[in-house]
């Protein structure tokens, strides 16, 4: 079993230098965003300042489960395993609006409703009493919705 959470350990740390690729400090002289933006060749979401919050506060809860299930498989703790990953499952608060489903691309959409329903899954894992095999085997789809979706877009807010 240690094999199988280090495995997720290591997709977790993947997921975050992913989300967090440009958060360090700047470079003296030059505009980040720009900088970036000339890096990144990933399609440009652009929404409005709160709706990226939203949509960046969703994110985070998603790694916030993804943390409290590595970390319930870890120690063998089922209903830990379930409460974090429920945190994140399709009906949970938290989820973006169905009013701002229009100002995000169809795919993300459906990435982000297959990450939610692989949170469920895991949940109802848990609760089954599904081994962590089982469990760490859909965590680790469920970060592959991830990944993919920060590799294919990046959010930026309008002007």
């Amino acid at each position: 079993m240690a094999q199988h959470v280090s495995a997720a350990a290591a997709a977790l740390l993947a997921m975050c230098a992913l989300a967090l690729d440009g958060c360090g400090e700047p470079q003296r002289g030059v505009d980040p965003q720009a900088a970036g933006a000339a890096r990144d060749a990933r399609e440009a979401i652009t929404l409005s300042r709160t709706e990226r919050d939203l949509v960046l506060g969703e994110m985070r809860l998603m790694l916030e489960s993804t943390e409290g299930v590595v970390a319930g498989l870890a120690a063998n703790d089922m209903q830990a395993i379930e409460q974090a990953a429920a945190r994140s499952s399709p009906s949970a608060p938290g989820t973006v609006d169905q009013a701002m489903h229009g100002a995000l691309p169809e795919a993300f959409l459906h990435s982000g409703a297959a990450a939610h329903g692989g949170f469920a899954d895991i949940a109802r894992l848990a609760r089954d009493g599904a081994g962590a095999e089982a469990i760490n085997a859909r965590l680790s789809q469920t970060l592959h919705q991830c990944t993919s979706c920060h590799a294919t877009y990046r959010v930026e807010v309008a002007d």
